[in-house]
């Protein structure tokens, strides 16, 4: 999934960039591991029975890296 195709709630995350990725390398990891995340989180609710408890573990998790991408975009803004 490349950094452009991230998506959180059914919309795109605002404008990552290769450009804005250079040379920050904390921010590339956090891309990678929300693309990662959402790629689980699609795994699981392929399944009828769906596990309720991870898919909400899965889903605080890709929450949390959100947040951490948006400041350290806001860090590298400043």
């Amino acid at each position: 999934m490349s950094f452009q195709s991230l998506f959180e709630n059914g919309e795109k995350m605002q404008n990552l960039n290769e450009k804005e990725l250079a040379g920050n390398n904390r921010l590339r990891a956090l891309c990678g591991k929300h693309a990662d995340i959402e790629e689980r989180i699609e795994r699981e609710l392929k399944y009828p029975a769906a596990r309720e408890t991870l898919l909400k573990k899965l889903k605080l998790q890709k929450l949390k890296v959100k947040e951490q991408i948006e400041a350290e975009r806001r860090k590298k803004l400043h």
